[in-house]
């Protein structure tokens, strides 16, 4: 929790640097969700991964943040679809989409705007996006 919001201020601040380093996609896709799986026991959640097998055994990027966030994506949807009348789903599907070419070229982490989450007291009780 510490390391996220010390991340969420180097973000905010303009100062987070991503690594750019080789790293085992599929096998780190696996062992979140693998480390997730009690919860999505516990939450009656059915908890699915497919793994492309045309992603390359290393790719290029931040291990840690990537690591980061699969771990919160994967967290918050067995969270939320969990301990409901009806067995909850979550299904992981780690696909090759591209070269990502573009997500290389200066300014373009531009398209990724900070997000926040907002409480409400309307009866959705989390808004916002992230």
């Amino acid at each position: 929790l510490i390391e996220d919001i010390l991340d969420f201020s180097k973000i905010e601040a303009g100062k987070l640097a991503l690594e750019n380093e080789p790293m085992p996609v599929a096998d780190m896709v696996e062992t979140v969700c693998a480390m997730l799986d009690q919860l999505a026991e516990k939450k009656t959640v059915e908890l699915t991964l497919f793994v492309d097998p045309a992603i390359p055994a290393e790719v290029l990027g931040d291990s840690v943040r990537l690591r980061q966030v699969l771990t919160n994506l994967v967290n918050n949807a067995i969270k939320f679809s969990g301990d409901r009348e009806q067995p909850g789903r979550v299904s992981v599907r780690a696909v090759l989409a591209d070269d990502c070419k573009a997500a290389t070229a200066p300014g373009s982490l531009a398209a990724f705007p900070p997000s926040m989450e907002v409480r409400s007291g309307g009866t959705t009780p989390w808004m916002g996006g992230g």
